[in-house]
């Protein structure tokens, strides 16, 4: 359909083997799409025959990793439900493996914890390179990502529609080989920005979509995919979504809402009054923003956006301390019996 070669998923496993062994190096794959896309389901869909080809590879070299007979087992060992979990198995896993990091852990969700949390994601992401591992991304926004983490993926799936009874598809573009471009511009995801941004209805005609999508130099082909086995995903909703979600939620509660934008703001605001109020010039706040050792604690530039963004507001933001948010508990999920890979 579209003019160009499209691997199977056992043909794209074999790929990734072969970067393992003739090139001794890693695959770091990104998946994209909205929530209830289907982006875990195209996740399992890459993973599986990956899996049963190290498995068979293993019994004629012994030095390859040899993986686990059932899901249980790697939901434990191969799943991270945060940064911190997934620091542990990529240091204790063997060379070969892999790392499936799915859009519910806190490596990508807690949006005050970003920046810690994007420099950890960068240096495991290392480690897993060193190692010569599988890394499997699952994020609903790319604007989570900054872009040191999208120059170092290999691949990107991005699925633009909701399943149907048939399934979906995923467009899968491959990174730039040339560092400068892929630190630049990687995947050619900012050409598409632009153009989507100017033609909003473009992803709305399945045929225009794929003849705009035809002539993008990263573009490797479409993947069709399906649902996959349900034991499978019940047993990987009581290993890994559900406790990762329950991590989460104490997290969030660990400071409330309206205390956090309360601080958020008010520390904003005295910005802007030293600002404006006070004729300091933003070198000069710069320079009140440095810790007892002299190192600067905030930007000029980030300085300087907070300023605009307090200027900007024309309402005066809702920061009562009666603001609730409920977390619902999930539902828990029957004990599920194991399956063979």
């Amino acid at each position: 359909m579209m003019g160009r070669l499209t691997l199977s998923f056992k043909s794209f496993a074999n790929l990734i083997y072969k970067r393992q062994i003739e090139k001794d190096a890693d695959t770091f794959i990104i998946i994209y799409g909205l929530p209830r896309s289907g982006k875990t389901t195209l996740g399992f869909d890459i993973l599986d025959p990956y899996i049963k080809l190290m498995r068979e590879k293993s019994k004629t070299d012994k030095t390859l990793w040899k993986p686990e007979r059932y899901w249980s087992e790697h939901f434990k060992k191969y799943f991270a439900s945060d940064s911190e979990d997934m620091n542990k198995k990529i240091k204790n896993n063997p060379n070969g493996s892999y790392t499936f990091i799915d859009e519910g852990i806190d490596v990508l969700s807690w949006m005050e914890m970003m920046s810690r949390e994007q420099k950890n994601l960068v240096e495991l992401i290392q480690k897993t390179g060193k190692k010569h591992m599988l890394t499997i991304l699952v994020t609903p926004n790319m604007g989570l990502l900054t872009k040191s983490i999208l120059t170092r993926a290999h691949y990107l799936f991005i699925i633009m529609d909701e399943p149907t009874n048939e399934g979906n598809y995923a467009f899968m573009l491959k990174n730039y080989t040339n560092p400068f471009l892929a630190e630049t511009q990687p995947f050619g995801l900012s050409r598409m920005f632009k153009d989507f941004k100017k033609i909003p209805n473009l992803t709305e005609n399945k045929y225009r979509l794929y003849k705009y999508m035809r002539d993008r130099s990263r573009l490797v082909g479409v993947k069709r995919f399906h649902r996959f086995n349900q034991k499978i995903y019940k047993l990987y909703d009581k290993m890994v979504k559900e406790p990762s979600i329950m991590r989460g939620s104490k997290t969030k509660r660990m400071i409330p809402y309206a205390k956090y934008h309360k601080l958020d703001y008010t520390f904003k605001t005295i910005l802007y009054n030293l600002y404006i109020r006070d004729g300091k010039s933003v070198a000069q706040i710069h320079r009140l923003l440095t810790d007892k050792f002299g190192s600067n604690l905030i930007s000029k530039t980030t300085i300087q956006t907070y300023i605009n963004k307090i200027s900007s507001l024309e309402i005066k933001p809702d920061l009562s301390e009666d603001r609730i948010i409920e977390i619902k508990e999930p539902k828990k999920i029957e004990a599920n019996e194991d399956v063979e890979i």
